[in-house]
C-alpha cells in the first residue's frame, strides 16, 4: 500500500505512514512468531526443562550470588534452531561464572516474556519487548551446563582489566555506568540519591555523553592538525601538491567529523549499545553524513530523519519510554535556542555560555517535570539546581576523563589507573553535591496521578504561552493565573469506593480505597532473592495513587504469598492497625487479632470478620490456610468477600453460619481444586470472581473443574495472570469493572 500511495501524487505524502505501519507489524510479527519460524510450542515450554546451547550476548548482573544475562539460544534439544531466539536467563551455581561471547550449554526452565502489569509499577514486559527478549527463566542444576567456547568480548576484556587492576570504591558503580554503559552494580541507596535530584541521565549512556565524546574528538584533531606543518611538506613541491595541501587543510574539519564519528561508534560499542546509545549514535552519525554529502538540512527535517533511521533500525525502541523522553527533550531544546536565540546570543562568551546554560536548564526542568513525576511519583525541588551544577561539572570532568581511561588501558595501564582515580575524584564531588541536597525531607513531594495530571496541564499551558507570548513578565503572570484557576477547577474527592485487585504473581494483595483513606489486604510475596511483591507491585501503585499512610493493614495468615511483604510495607509507610489471627504474631507491636463477630464502621463501609471463630484454634489441628482471616465489606448495597486460602472445609462452615453473599468475591486459595465449592458459590451469588494467580503457574491454578463452576453460575470471571491488576469502581448505582491490561493499557505497555 506504501508503495500505491507513493506512485500517486495526490497520497505520496501518506506513503511514508503506511510504510512505517508495515515496518512495525512485520517487526512485531517476526517477535510474536520466533516460536512458531522455529517449530516450538510456545504454550508448552514452561512445562519441562529444555537443553539449549547458545551465546552469552549481555555483561552479566549479579545480586545475592546470582548472575543474569540475556542469552542467545541457537540450539533447542541438540536442533539447529532457524531462527536465534534471544532469552534472560537467571544462574545460581558456585564456580561457574559466564561472561559476554562465551558459548555454554544449558538446562533451562523457561516461560514466555511476561511482567506485572499495575498502575505505577514497572513495566517489565515492556522492557523484554524493546530489547528483544522473548522468555525469560533460569537455569537448572545439571551436570550438561558447561562451557562449550570460552572467548569472551572485546568489551568484556576492558570491564574484566579494570575489575582485576583498580581498588574498588563506593562510586565505582557510577565509573562502569558512565565508561561501560554498566549500571547493575548501582545500590538503591545511589538510585534513590539520583531520583531523588532527577539525574539519573547523568548515568545512561545517551547523547549528552556521545555528544561531548565526539565534541572532544573534533576539536582535539583540529588543533593537532592545526600544529602540523603543512607548509613545509609542499615547500619544495609542485603546484599539484600545493592543491593536494590546499584540498587537505579546507577537508580538515571533515576529517575531524569522520574520526570523531569513528570514536563515537566504539564508546557505543563499549557502553553495550543499549537502546539510548543506539539513538543518540543514529542522530549523531546523521550529522556526520549530512557534512560530508554537504547536504542542506533543516533541524526540523533532521529531527524527523533521525526519528526515522531509530525506527527502521530500532523499531521496538518505540516501546521504550525512554524514546519518546529523549525526542521531547531534543524539540524542547531546539524550541529554547529558536525562542530565545536573540536575547540569549548577547553579551560576551561567559555571558552567552551563562544564559544559554541557565535558560537551558531551567526549560528542561520544568518541561520534564511532569514525565519524571509520571514514572517517579514524586517531584524534586531541588533538581533544577542538582542539575545546573552536576551537568556541566560532569561534562567537563567525569565523563570524559571516565571515557580516556578506558581508551589508555591498552595503551598505558598506569595513565589509565590515573585517569581512573581523577574520574572517581570528580564523581565525590558530585556525589558529595547531590548527597547533600537529599539530606532536606522537603527536597521531595510526593505526587499522586491527580497531581501529576494538573502539573502536566499546567507545564504546556506555561509552554504554549511562551510561545505565543514574547514578554516574559506577561509568561509568568498568565501561567500563575494557569495555576489558580486550575486549583479551583480540578475536581472534589469522589464519593464511591474502590477495590483494587494488584497482579503480584502467584500471591495477594488488595487495596480498599474511600475519601482517600487506604484499607489493605495481605502484601504479596518475598523471595530469597531479594525481590518482593510490596516493593515491585503495591508500595509503586500506593505511591501512584499519592497514599502515605494506611488506616489498617490486614494479613489473612501467614504464608509467603500472602504476608510476605508485610516487613517492606511497614517500614515504608504509616500503619496506623495492623490485623491478624493469632497463628500470624510477628512481633509487631500495633497488632490486633482478627476473629469471627468484630465488625467496625471505616468510612461508612461495614467491615464484618467472619472467619476464623476463637474455637477453631481450640482445635487440634489448626491449617495456615483454614486460619485466613475472611472479611466481607460492604456500603449496604455492594459488597465484597475477602477469602485468603480457606478450603471446603471452611467454606461449608461459613455457608451454614454466616451471611457470606457479596457481589465481588476474592477466589478462596487462587482458584485451587480444594476451594470454591458450589454450596459455596451458590450462597455467595456473587457478579464478579478474581483469581489471583501467577502467569503460567506450575500448580495450574485455577484449576479448570473451579473455571467452569463459576461459570455455570453465570460468574464474570477475572484473573490477574491474565488480566493484570483488576479494579473495581463503587458507584451509586452501579459497578464499574476494569483490567490494566485491558483499560489502563499505556501504548508503551504493548501487551
Amino acid at each position: 500500500m506504501a508503495l500505491m500511495f507513493l506512485l500517486h501524487k495526490s497520497l505520496k505524502n501518506f506513503s511514508g505512514l503506511f510504510f512505517g505501519i508495515a515496518w512495525i507489524i512485520f517487526n512485531g510479527a517476526n517477535y510474536q512468531q520466533v516460536w512458531q519460524g522455529n517449530d516450538i510450542n510456545v504454550d508448552a515450554i514452561h512445562l519441562q526443562s529444555k537443553r539449549i546451547v547458545g551465546r552469552v550476548i549481555s555483561i552479566p548482573t549479579f545480586k545475592n550470588n546470582i548472575q543474569r544475562f540475556n542469552f542467545r539460544i541457537s540450539h533447542w534439544n541438540k536442533t539447529l534452531l532457524a531462527n536465534a531466539i534471544d532469552v534472560r536467563l537467571s544462574f545460581k551455581e558456585e564456580n561457574k561464572f559466564v561472561k559476554q561471547g562465551q558459548v555454554w550449554q544449558f538446562d533451562v526452565k523457561l516461560k514466555p516474556a511476561y511482567g506485572l502489569a499495575n498502575a505505577g509499577g514497572f513495566q517489565y514486559q515492556t522492557w523484554l519487548r524493546a530489547k528483544n527478549i522473548v522468555a525469560t527463566g533460569y537455569i537448572v542444576k545439571s551436570k550438561f551446563n558447561q562451557l562449550l567456547n570460552g572467548n569472551i568480548s572485546t568489551r568484556q576484556q576492558l570491564i574484566d582489566n579494570f575489575q582485576d587492576k583498580i581498588t574498588e570504591s563506593p562510586l565505582s558503580p557510577l565509573f562502569y555506568a558512565l565508561a561501560f554503559g554498566e549500571r547493575g552494580q548501582i545500590t538503591s541507596q545511589q538510585w534513590q540519591v539520583l531520583q531523588s535530584t532527577n539525574t539519573q541521565h547523568l548515568i545512561a549512556i545517551s547523547g549528552l555523553h556521545l555528544g561531548l565524546i565526539t565534541s572532544f574528538c573534533y576539536f582535539f584533531i583540529i588543533l593537532v592538525f592545526k600544529f602540523i606543518p603543512t607548509k613545509l611538506i609542499t615547500a619544495t613541491t609542485a603546484n599539484s601538491n600545493a592543491i593536494l595541501r590546499i584540498y587537505l587543510i579546507v577537508n580538515i574539519p571533515l576529517v575531524a567529523l569522520c574520526i570523531s564519528g569513528f570514536f563515537a561508534c566504539f564508546y557505543a560499542y563499549i557502553s553495550g549499545f543499549a537502546l539510548p546509545t543506539v539513538r543518540a549514535l543514529l542522530m549523531l552519525l546523521l550529522v556526520v553524513l549530512v557534512k560530508l554529502v554537504d547536504i542542506k538540512m533543516t533541524v526540523l527535517r533532521w529531527l524527523l530523519s533521525a526519528i526515522f533511521l531509530i525506527i527502521i533500525v530500532s523499531p521496538f525502541s518505540l516501546l521504550s519510554a525512554s524514546f519518546w523522553l529523549s525526542i521531547y527533550a531534543v524539540t524542547v531544546i531546539f524550541f529554547v535556542f529558536w525562542r530565545f536565540s536573540p536575547w540569549a546570543f548577547r553579551g560576551n562568551k561567559f555571558v552567552k555560555y551563562l544564559k544559554i546554560l541557565l535558560l537551558m536548564q531551567i526549560y528542561l526542568t520544568l518541561a520534564m517535570l511532569p514525565i519524571v513525576a509520571l514514572f517517579n511519583q514524586h517531584v524534586s525541588l531541588v533538581s533544577f539546581i542538582a542539575n545546573v551544577i552536576a551537568v556541566p561539572w560532569m561534562s567537563f570532568t567525569s565523563i570524559p576523563l571516565s571515557i580516556l581511561s578506558v581508551v589508555a588501558m591498552p595503551i598505558s595501564e598506569s595513565l589509565s589507573l590515573a585517569l581512573f582515580d581523577l574520574a572517581l575524584l570528580s564523581l565525590q564531588v558530585t556525589w558529595t553535591w547531590l548527597a547533600f541536597l537529599t539530606e532536606h525531607t522537603w527536597a521531595i513531594i510526593r505526587l499522586s496521578a491527580q497531581d501529576n495530571l494538573f502539573l502536566i496541564f499546567l507545564v504546556a499551558a506555561f509552554l504554549l504561552l511562551t510561545l505565543t507570548i514574547k514578554n516574559i513578565r506577561t509568561t509568568l503572570v498568565a501561567t500563575i493565573s494557569i495555576i489558580v484557576i486550575t486549583a479551583f477547577v480540578i475536581g472534589k474527592p469522589s464519593t464511591f469506593w474502590k477495590i483494587n485487585v494488584l497482579d503480584v504473581g502467584q500471591g495477594l494483595a488488595v487495596v480498599i480505597e474511600k475519601n482517600a483513606k487506604t484499607i489493605i489486604y495481605d502484601t504479596g510475596a518475598n523471595f530469597p532473592s531479594g525481590f518482593n511483591m510490596a516493593q515491585a507491585a503495591l508500595l509503586p501503585y500506593l505511591s501512584y495513587r499519592g497514599t502515605t499512610h494506611v488506616d489498617m493493614l490486614v494479613i489473612s495468615h501467614n504464608d509467603n504469598d500472602h504476608a510476605g511483604g508485610l516487613k517492606h510495607l511497614v517500614e515504608s509507610l504509616t500503619v496506623s492497625e495492623i490485623v491478624q489471627n493469632r497463628s500470624n504474631r510477628q512481633n509487631i507491636s500495633r497488632d490486633s487479632f482478627c476473629y469471627h463477630g468484630n465488625k467496625r464502621i471505616w468510612q461508612g463501609l461495614t467491615i464484618e470478620v467472619l472467619w476464623p471463630t476463637i474455637d477453631y484454634f481450640s482445635s487440634q489441628r489448626v491449617s495456615d490456610n483454614d486460619s485466613s482471616c475472611v472479611l466481607r465489606i460492604s456500603d449496604g448495597n455492594i459488597s465484597l468477600l475477602l477469602t485468603g486460602d480457606i478450603s471446603r472445609k471452611v467454606e461449608t462452615s461459613l455457608v451454614a453460619n454466616s451471611d457470606i453473599s457479596a457481589d465481588i468475591l476474592i477466589a478462596p486459595h487462587h482458584g485451587s481444586k480444594t476451594s470454591s465449592s458450589q454450596s459455596f458459590i451458590n450462597a455467595v451469588k456473587p457478579q464478579y470472581v478474581v483469581f489471583t494467580t501467577g502467569f503460567l503457574n506450575r500448580w495450574n491454578m485455577p484449576h479448570q473443574s473451579v473455571i467452569q463452576r463459576y461459570q455455570k453460575s453465570g460468574v464474570k470471571i477475572y484473573n490477574t495472570a491474565l488480566d493484570g491488576m483488576v479494579q473495581f469502581e463503587i458507584l451509586p448505582e452501579s459497578v464499574d469493572v476494569s483490567s490494566y491490561r485491558k483499560d489502563f493499557w499505556p501504548f508503551w505497555f504493548a501487551n
